[in-house]
């Protein structure tokens, strides 16, 4: 649902719900960071909503001193992103290889940021 919110590109005539399901998907990187793992299928979904979300409110027709505040929170969520791939560390609890390796939130979106110059701003601070 969170990502049927933010991805719909008339979410941001309504910045309050669009702002509620921000802080949603926030909720949900601190409390389920462990699933949230390099390999697992839930990263490109987070990445997708994130970029969509942020291309959608730069497009708006009519901006609102909400969509700064919007701006702002979606900017954190990938910082927080970034902090939880980070912290993978490619060894389970008895010190033993595990098959995920940490990976940096820049290298998976450098493509992107380099197709779509606007991303830059979204991803600059936590790259």
């Amino acid at each position: 649902m969170v990502s049927t919110i933010m991805t719909d590109p008339f979410a941001p005539s309504s910045p309050t719900t669009l702002l509620s399901s921000i802080k949603a998907l926030q909720a949900i990187l601190a409390n389920c960071w462990p699933r949230i793992l390099p390999n697992s299928p839930w990263l490109p979904e987070i990445i997708n909503a994130l970029v969509l979300c942020w291309l959608n409110v730069a497009e708006h027709d009519k901006p609102t001193p909400d969509h700064a505040t919007i701006s702002q929170e979606l900017v954190n969520s990938a910082k927080i992103l970034a902090a939880i791939l980070e912290a993978v560390d490619g060894e389970d609890k008895e010190g033993k290889e595990n098959f995920v390796a940490a990976v940096r939130l820049s290298d998976l979106v450098a493509p992107l940021v380099e197709k779509e110059g606007r991303l830059a701003g979204l991803f600059s601070a936590s790259c």
